[in-house]
């Protein structure tokens, strides 16, 4: 007679087993979102409410990606923990390996974010183009996010009350050619 315990973990295993299909989801989702967005674009005329529209649609199939990605990894120990649980090997050896389920790889690390200077040449072309989904910082002083496209989609910059590499020349105002005195603009 099976323990409560193992009744519950069979219980357990019975709903993990219906991840998989979950997943199949949204992956399918994810395509749907993806061509619903390529027909915005092209029924939109390219206008920037359609492009913006398949901006969305196409971040929105990202997130089910990303969020099929990262249930697949918890679908495999939270299986492996519940059938440990019932073959009555218990859980504290850890999860007894699984020979007709395939191996699932660990997505990605984060890399962090990419540290860039305006001075380095080899840094030119990557601050022309900025990769995909990425976070850039620029001379330690500005941060740029991308979207998926590599579009720049938030900035921000740390502002010094003084900086002492650059310091004000008080009388710049007056060098500028065509300014007479008492103009703030010079004439032109």
């Amino acid at each position: 007679m099976a323990s409560d315990l193992e009744r519950l973990a069979e219980q357990l295993v019975a709903t993990i087993d219906t991840i998989p299909g979950h997943v199949e989801r949204l992956h399918r989702l994810s395509q749907e979102l993806r061509q619903r967005a390529s027909h915005v674009v092209d029924l939109s005329g390219r206008s920037y409410e359609g492009l913006h529209i398949a901006d969305l649609l196409f971040h929105a199939a990202q997130r089910c990606d990303d969020a099929a990605n990262r249930v697949q990894p918890a679908y495999t120990k939270g299986r492996d923990w519940a059938v440990a649980a019932v073959s009555g090997g218990g859980v504290a050896g850890g999860p007894a390996p699984v020979p007709d389920r395939p191996a699932v790889a660990a997505p990605d690390p984060d890399p962090g974010p990419l540290s860039l200077s305006t001075s380095d040449p080899n840094d030119k072309q990557l601050l022309a183009n900025p990769p995909a989904n990425s976070t850039i910082v620029v001379d330690g002083r500005f941060t740029y996010d991308t979207d998926h496209l590599g579009r720049v989609i938030r900035v921000r910059a740390t502002l010094d009350v003084r900086d002492a590499t650059h310091p004000r020349d008080k009388s710049a105002q007056g060098k500028v050619p065509g300014k007479l005195p008492g103009d703030h603009l010079p004439r032109g």
